[in-house]
């Protein structure tokens, strides 16, 4: 056997692994679908078995859906990385301080990158651990580099011109009446 077709064996086992999984998730873990996600919170979730450079396994994401759709059966967030590759237009180190216990009970500190090259809706039932934390020092910072990763950064500085321009236009009203 060559080295190609032992890594296509190797895949299409690891594929039908990740199949076993998602049937247990699917029918055991659908109570998990009335959970509230909230924006911010961090959990491991099983990412399964994906292509290419999307993440595979069990990692730490952060949520980044509105509150709006806490309740919904799926979340979008954005994976954590440990990864050393220096992104900064679409990284967001983590630089608070949260601690949180393992799924072994150790005792452990959130640390990497939030990648937003690597956002994705999962359903709830992927999630494999409670609740680690919030962040709370990054989500700034997270919210203008999503705007930037999705296109919608000069939307953003058009409508701030735009309020702007028109408190200019409120204020120079108001002293024109309190002058009259």
């Amino acid at each position: 056997m060559n080295p190609n077709e032992k890594k296509i064996i190797q895949k299409s086992q690891s594929i039908s692994i990740w199949h076993t999984q998602k049937l247990y998730f699917s029918t055991a873990r659908s109570h998990q679908r009335a959970w509230t996600v909230k924006r911010g919170e961090v959990y491991f979730v099983d990412l399964g078995e994906n292509i290419g450079s999307e993440q595979n396994g069990r990692r730490p994401v952060v949520a980044i859906s509105s509150g709006m759709v806490a309740k919904s059966p799926v979340f979008i967030c954005a994976i954590i990385s440990t990864s050393t590759i220096s992104q900064q237009n679409i990284q967001v180190p983590i630089s608070g301080t949260y601690p949180y216990k393992d799924h072994k009970g150790r005792s452990r500190v959130l640390t990497g990158a939030v990648d937003l090259g690597q956002i994705r809706t999962v359903a709830k039932e992927r999630i494999v651990s409670h609740k680690i934390c919030s962040l709370k020092v990054e989500m700034p910072e997270i919210d203008k580099k999503i705007a930037s990763v999705l296109g919608l950064h000069n939307y953003i500085s058009k409508r701030d011109n735009v309020i702007l321009s028109l408190q200019g236009k409120v204020n120079f009203l108001q002293n024109q009446i309190k002058s009259t």
